[in-house]
């Protein structure tokens, strides 16, 4: 017959971060809005999302990755605030002008996304 197995008095600890991905992007987006691209790295971002420096290698696959994501949803958001912007714009007063979209978003947000953009560009351009 087998003992039963002790019981800690501490209450049982389940690690279950929630939306690991979606902190991990936040993080990310924060360091960027404070001009920290200099010293971005995954271990930076894993910090301030509370969690392991081996965590964000469940999602991503190296900081290249990461960036890529924030960059997409910098797209995304580009995107939305473009159409419900240009929502009430007759078709027959649109123009193709894809560098006149930054117009629409707030000043700290456009800056954001321009500063991930340039850092997507910069790392894209050196081969990483």
């Amino acid at each position: 017959m087998a003992l039963p197995k002790k019981r800690s008095s501490r209450p049982e600890r389940r690690y279950h971060h929630g939306d690991l991905r979606r902190a991990l992007v936040d993080a990310a987006l924060a360091l960027i809005s404070e001009g920290e691209l200099g010293t971005f790295s995954l271990r930076e971002v894993a910090r301030r999302a509370g969690v392991t420096p081996a965590a964000p290698y469940h999602h991503f696959k190296d900081k290249t990755a990461l960036l890529a994501a924030v960059a997409e949803e910098g797209f995304m958001a580009l995107c939305g605030r473009l159409e419900a912007a240009l929502a009430h714009v007759p078709a027959a007063r649109l123009v193709a002008a894809p560098d006149c979209g930054m117009k629409y978003l707030p000043r700290g947000l456009a800056r954001a996304k321009l500063q991930a953009l340039a850092a997507g560009a910069a790392l894209i351009s050196r081969g990483a």
